[in-house]
């Protein structure tokens, strides 16, 4: 995830035994009310220039200098009208569960494709959200319950705090 905040640098944690979780979530351009979301583990934050990119790829980014790099990544087609819901203990919010028997693997041996492939289509903006909010068990929060319209709830307040 290429960014332009340089202040993000030292507010993620990378190394050491509890590095932080990433969900990257956009619009599938051929579904309506589908989603693709991508999750991982935060393994590098800091300049583009010593992450590791591809010396050609960076000179293809005409935004921002800054990245964060995961490791672990896993993708998920994800149908609104179909995925597995809930209400929040409070019943103020409808979660929804991200199942690893329905994701794909894209980072190490056993990818089945790219994060690039995974996302190719898409045009939307996405959503970064550092640190999500996320039950034992896969439930993410999306929704507010309690609100006659469903709205989505903002990324910034499906974190924990970034």
């Amino acid at each position: 995830v290429v960014h332009d905040n340089p202040r993000l640098r030292n507010q993620l944690i990378s190394t050491g035994p509890k590095k932080m979780k990433c969900l990257v979530e956009t619009k599938d351009p051929s579904k309506k009310n589908c989603v693709r979301i991508i999750t991982g583990i935060v393994d590098y934050s800091g300049s583009v220039l010593g992450s590791g990119f591809d010396e050609e790829q960076i000179n293809l980014i005409s935004q921002g200098t800054e990245c964060i790099r995961l490791c672990r990544v896993m993708g998920y087609h994800i149908n609104y009208d179909e995925v597995e819901k809930r209400l929040s203990k409070d019943k103020s919010v409808q979660e929804f569960r991200l199942n690893e028997a329905d994701s794909m693997f894209l980072t190490g041996e056993m990818a089945s494709m790219s994060a690039k492939d995974f996302l190719r289509g898409c045009h939307e903006s996405i959503d970064v959200i550092l640190d999500p909010q996320c039950s034992p068990d896969g439930w993410y929060p999306f929704r507010e319950a309690t609100s006659t319209r469903k709205r989505k709830i903002a990324p910034q307040f499906r974190s924990k705090g970034i």
